[in-house]
């Protein structure tokens, strides 16, 4: 099998499991749906500045990395730091700005699933992203 076809089919059974996962505890913690949008201005200043910022972070990261840059080891750790901080984010502003709602659980949960694939999928070199 072509690397390419291996990497849509595991990208596809992650997606799949994921969304499988996000539904599965939303009926076992009885969240009704997931909210889109921010709760307030607050939630959603931190949430457009942080998303800059990192954005910023991992272009920096991705340029310093290219024809064997000073980057090129180390940017898929900045790539799974940058995904940490942002969800590990949410979480936060999920649990102080929502009223009684378990969204934030599920969040941790799936964050957690996201973080463990993309480090498998690096450690492994999988996707062929380190050397």
């Amino acid at each position: 099998m072509e690397n390419g076809t291996r990497m849509l089919i595991v990208l596809g059974v992650f997606i799949a499991t994921y969304i499988l996962l996000e539904w599965a505890l939303g009926k076992w913690l009885k969240i009704e749906k997931k909210k889109k949008g921010y709760h307030n201005e607050q939630h959603k200043k931190w949430e457009i500045r942080t998303s800059g910022v990192l954005l910023v972070i991992v272009i920096i990261s991705f340029m310093l990395s290219v024809d064997g840059g000073i980057m090129r080891d180390v940017l898929p750790y900045v790539f799974i730091i940058c995904i940490i901080f942002q969800n590990a984010l949410r979480v936060y502003l999920e649990w102080k700005f929502s009223d009684g709602s378990k969204e934030y659980i599920r969040m941790v949960i799936t964050m957690g699933y996201t973080v463990l694939f993309f480090i498998t999928a690096f450690s492994t070199n999988f996707f062929g992203a380190v050397r």
